[in-house]
C-alpha cells in the first residue's frame, strides 16, 4: 500500500549520488567519443564537424537531452530498466576527405576512433583509479570513511572505466547505426542495405527481454575489456608507485 509505515524512506542523497554516478560518466565518455569521431573526420580533411561545431570535449556540443540524461535517469531511477542512452551523433561526410586514402577506409577510421577513444579513456581512468587507491590508502589500517573525498574520487574513476569499457564494446558491434558496422567489408552491404534498418531495434529487443543476450553480447566482453584496463594499468603504475609508497598492493 502506498504510504505504509513499512516501506523504506526515501533518500534524497543517495538517489542523488546514484544519478551522478551514471549520468557524469556517460556524459564524459560519450563526449569523448563524439570529440574522436570529430578529431579524425578533421585530421582526413572534412571540416563538417568544425562546421557543426563537434570538434572539441565541451559536453555541451554532444549531449542529447533525452539520449544522454532522461532515459538513463529513468533506468537508474526505475531499477530494473534497460540502460539505454545516446548523444548526438556527429556527422562527417567522406566524399569531403582530402587525405589521399579511399572514402571508405575513412569511413572505418572515423568509426572505429569513437570505441578506441573510450578503451584509452577508460585506461586513463583505470591509472588515476590506482594511484588514487595507492596514495589515499597505502599504509591505513582503518577502514576508509565512504563519505572521504578520496573514496568518492575512487568510485567516480571506476565508473569512468566501466562506462568507457560499455560503450567501446556495445559501439564496437556490427550492427547499424553503431561504429561496428563501418569496420565489415563490402561483402556485408547488400545484407545491410536489405535488413539494416531492423537490426538495431532487434538487437534492443534481444537484450532487453531474452535471457543470456546481454550477458553474451555486452556484459562478458565488457568485463573482459575493463578487466584489461585495470590489469594493465597496475602494471604500468604499482612500479612507480613503489618509489614513493614502498610494497603497495592496489585494493582492486
Amino acid at each position: 500500500m502506498i504510504g505504509d509505515s513499512t516501506d523504506p524512506p526515501f533518500d534524497a542523497a543517495a538517489t542523488v549520488t546514484k544519478l551522478l554516478l551514471v549520468l557524469v560518466p556517460m556524459i564524459l565518455a560519450y563526449s569523448v567519443h563524439e570529440f574522436a569521431h570529430a578529431f579524425v573526420a578533421t585530421k582526413l580533411g572534412d571540416p563538417t564537424p568544425e562546421e557543426d561545431g563537434r570538434l572539441t570535449l565541451d559536453p555541451r556540443a554532444h549531449i542529447d537531452p533525452v539520449g544522454t540524461i532522461l532515459m538513463p535517469a529513468l533506468a537508474v531511477l526505475g531499477g530494473g530498466l534497460p540502460m539505454l542512452g545516446w548523444a548526438r551523433p556527429t556527422a562527417f561526410r567522406p566524399d569531403r576527405f582530402t587525405a589521399k586514402i579511399s572514402p571508405r577506409l575513412g569511413d572505418a577510421l572515423v568509426s572505429a576512433a569513437g570505441p578506441l577513444s573510450n578503451v584509452l579513456f577508460g585506461f586513463v581512468a583505470a591509472v588515476g583509479l590506482i594511484w588514487v587507491q595507492i596514495a589515499g590508502f597505502h599504509g591505513s589500517t582503518e577502514r576508509p570513511d565512504p563519505r572521504s573525498l578520496t573514496v568518492a574520487l575512487g568510485v567516480l574513476l571506476l565508473r569512468l572505466v566501466q562506462m568507457n569499457a560499455l560503450l567501446a564494446v556495445f559501439n564496437a558491434l556490427p550492427v547499424p547505426p553503431l561504429d561496428g558496422a563501418r569496420l565489415l567489408p563490402k561483402v556485408f552491404d547488400p545484407f545491410f542495405a536489405k535488413h539494416g534498418r531492423m537490426m538495431f531495434p532487434v538487437l534492443f529487443l534481444g537484450i532487453a527481454f531474452v535471457p543470456g543476450v546481454a550477458a553474451f553480447l555486452i556484459g562478458r566482453p565488457t568485463a573482459f575489456v575493463e578487466a584489461a584496463m585495470l590489469k594493465t594499468a597496475a602494471r604500468i603504475v604499482v612500479p612507480l608507485a613503489e618509489h614513493f609508497y614502498p610494497h603497495v598492493t592496489p585494493l582492486l
